[in-house]
């Protein structure tokens, strides 16, 4: 499955895995599964590491669908949350970006990082 996650209650933080070929569908799809996941807890911050996509085919119109399923689902409800992207290569980070733009503004910060220390520090950092 090229987008799967996990909910860790003890460290407060959603663990999302994008592999392989990335689709605009495979995305809406697990950004659907875990906002209607009962275990996420509303303000929950989420890494989402993407070392492991071989095929980015998220499209800028991708970006944006999943950025309005965020305002839609999240955005009322939600207390400010933050995810941070890991994204080492130039056409994921560049994707990630158009999201971190389109979010601009809303209670979901959003932060693209090409190295995961950096987004491990960042996210400690907002949550602090």
């Amino acid at each position: 499955m090229p987008a799967t996650y996990t909910i860790d209650p003890d460290a407060g933080l959603v663990r999302i895995v994008c592999s392989g070929v990335f689709t605009n569908q495979e995305m809406i799809d697990c950004m659907e599964r875990l906002y209607r996941d009962p275990a996420r807890t509303p303000g929950m911050p989420s890494l989402i590491d993407c070392r492991e996509v071989e095929n980015m085919q998220v499209t800028p119109a991708g970006c944006q669908a999943a950025a309005t399923i965020s305002a839609t689902l999240l955005d009322p409800v939600q207390p400010p949350w933050a995810v941070a992207v890991i994204a080492p290569q130039d056409e994921v980070f560049w994707i990630a970006r158009t999201f971190e733009v389109l979010r601009a503004g809303s209670p979901q910060t959003v932060r693209v990082f090409r190295e995961p220390t950096d987004a491990q520090r960042w996210l400690n950092a907002f949550r602090a």
